[in-house]
């Protein structure tokens, strides 16, 4: 059973300016995989998740999570599944462990077993010490770790992420990818939503690439990188450490009659991968590692943003 299913899913947002944020969205999740929602913002990517949550009903089509009716049995969905909104908020005046136990006992814990699993799990995302602590005395990477283990207090079977590592430091972004991968080795299904693949697409083995409201391409990386690479112009890919590089090695190239497409830190070629390093050396740069296209989800979305653009949508 797949643990999120859609079926010609339409949300049309009335008033002055009509929005049909979500264009006939068929989606399948399997069970027990980390799966990622990506698009640019404005995508439907959230509208979308407070859909699956009974936050938001559908103008048309239909949203089965977990086996139920996501409008029917939004009741049961809930009690299912763990959210983390994007800006999720706290009560400031109240500790980490006060909001959590708060938080849990509006789920149906009595208050002593609410308290039990937030001093557990606030072990378990870093913020044992400060449990204790006003929310207002946390920093942004503190209240998204609390935001993390809202989102797990019920010990639910599907946790959704919506855009859990914007404004975070590296540090947290490593801590979230290496908790998330233990969601997963529990048997969790985890859903993340977000525009910065290059932070969290590694942790994903299926994802969803949605663009004005519409799904471009879903399913499995293996699977979905094969049917790319044979629809592509591009062969080779080169990832630089950083976008002022890429810059400078694409402008090297340019003057030199070497046809490169160039996109954040990356650079994609139409010469194989051995040629396209060559071409770099010969253009007097230290190259970084050139691979076959496509490398990752980056990659990915890259192929299909760019033929949606060009309106082959």
């Amino acid at each position: 059973m797949n643990a999120v299913e859609t079926r010609g899913l339409v949300k049309v947002y009335g008033g002055r300016r009509r929005v049909e944020a979500l264009r006939g969205v068929d989606l399948e999740v399997p069970s027990g995989v980390v799966f990622g929602l990506f698009g640019p913002n404005g995508a439907g990517k959230s509208t979308l998740l407070s859909i699956l949550v009974g936050l938001v009903l559908p103008t048309r089509g239909e949203a089965r999570v977990l086996g139920m009716d996501a409008v029917r049995q939004s009741v049961e969905v809930r009690r299912r599944v763990g959210v983390l909104p994007e800006g999720f908020g706290f009560y400031e005046h109240l500790s980490g462990l006060e909001n959590l136990v708060y938080l849990g006992m509006l789920d149906g814990m009595r208050r002593s077993e609410a308290e039990e699993r937030a001093r557990r799990i606030l072990g378990e995302v870093g913020l044992g010490d400060a449990a204790e602590m006003p929310v207002k005395g946390y920093s942004r990477g503190m209240r998204q770790r609390l935001g993390v283990a809202q989102a797990v207090m019920k010990n639910p079977d599907l946790v959704l992420f919506d855009e859990p590592t914007q404004g975070i430091d590296p540090e947290g972004v490593a801590w979230f990818k290496e908790y998330v991968s233990s969601l997963r080795r529990s048997g969790k299904t985890v859903v993340i939503s977000t525009h910065l693949l290059g932070e969290v697409g590694t942790l994903c083995s299926h994802a969803a690439l949605i663009y004005r409201g519409r799904i471009l391409v879903q399913g499995e990386f293996t699977e979905i990188a094969r049917r790319v690479a044979g629809e592509s112009e591009y062969r080779a890919v080169a990832v630089f450490p950083n976008t002022a590089m890429a810059e400078a090695a694409h402008k090297a190239l340019a003057g030199r009659g070497v046809e490169a497409a160039l996109h954040a830190e990356r650079l994609y070629f139409k010469l194989g991968p051995g040629e396209a390093e060559e071409a770099l050396r010969e253009a007097g740069l230290h190259p970084p590692p050139v691979s076959p296209f496509p490398v990752d989800w980056a990659d990915v979305f890259f192929h299909y943003l760019r033929h949606a653009e060009r309106g082959g949508e």
